[in-house]
C-alpha cells in the first residue's frame, strides 16, 4: 500500500510532521510520502507545457514538484489535505496540484460527455480529500465539488471528499488518520 499526502495546511494549522508517522504505525504495510507543502519552495507551474512536448511526463522545473508528481501517480492513495479556502484549496496545495500536469497527456478525450485530457498512464491512484472546514457550508460543498473535478482530471479510481471542523489547536494527527484508515477500508484498500 502506498499513499502520498499533500498536505496543504500551514505550519500554526496542526502538527503536521506527526501525521506521516502515525499513518505508516496504523498502517504497519504502508509505504507513506507526506509532502509539507508549507515547508517546502515549490514554484507555480509556469504553464509552458514543456512537460507535454520537450520532457514528456517531467516539468521542466527542477524543485519539488517533481517528486511530488512522481509520488501521485505512483501511489494507491493520494490525499489532499487542506483548509477549505473559498471553496478552494489553500495555495500550497493549489501550487502542487496544478505541478501534477505532466500526469495527463495534452490529447482531449469525451468522457461522459465531457472533454478531458487523455491518460498518460494504465492506472491512477484514488483521491481523498479532507477539508478543514470554518463552518461555511457553501464552501465545504464547493471543496467537495473541487475534489470530484480534480479526480475527474485525474482519472482516478474513486474519490471521496471529508470535511472536519477547524479545532482551535490545530487538527489532530489522530483524527486525520482515523478518517484515512476509515476511507481505505471502504474502498476494500486494506482491511
Amino acid at each position: 500500500m502506498r499513499i502520498a499526502i499533500l498536505d496543504g495546511r500551514v505550519k500554526d494549522e496542526a502538527n503536521t510532521v506527526k501525521l506521516g508517522d502515525l499513518l505508516s504505525e496504523t498502517l504497519r504495510s504502508a509505504v507513506v510520502r507526506h509532502f509539507i507543502l508549507a515547508e517546502m519552495e515549490l514554484a507555480p507551474c509556469l504553464g509552458c507545457f514543456d512537460c507535454w512536448v520537450k520532457t514528456p511526463g517531467q516539468c521542466i522545473i527542477p524543485d519539488k514538484g517533481r517528486a511530488i508528481a512522481e509520488a501521485a501517480i505512483n501511489c494507491d492513495v493520494l490525499v489532499f489535505i487542506s483548509p477549505v479556502t473559498f471553496g478552494g484549496y489553500a495555495s500550497a496545495l493549489k501550487t502542487a496540484v496544478d505541478r501534477l500536469i505532466p500526469n495527463i497527456l495534452p490529447l482531449f478525450v469525451s468522457i461522459k460527455g465531457e472533454s478531458r485530457h487523455a491518460a498518460r498512464y494504465l492506472d491512477y491512484p484514488r483521491l481523498l480529500g479532507i477539508g478543514i472546514s470554518k463552518g461555511n457550508a457553501k464552501d465545504d460543498e464547493l471543496f467537495a465539488r473541487l475534489i470530484e473535478r480534480n479526480s475527474l482530471n485525474f482519472h482516478s479510481r474513486q474519490h471521496s471528499t471529508h470535511i472536519l471542523p477547524a479545532s482551535p489547536g490545530g487538527d489532530s494527527p489522530e483524527e486525520l488518520t482515523k478518517v484515512i484508515r476509515q476511507q481505505m477500508t471502504t474502498w476494500g484498500v486494506i482491511s
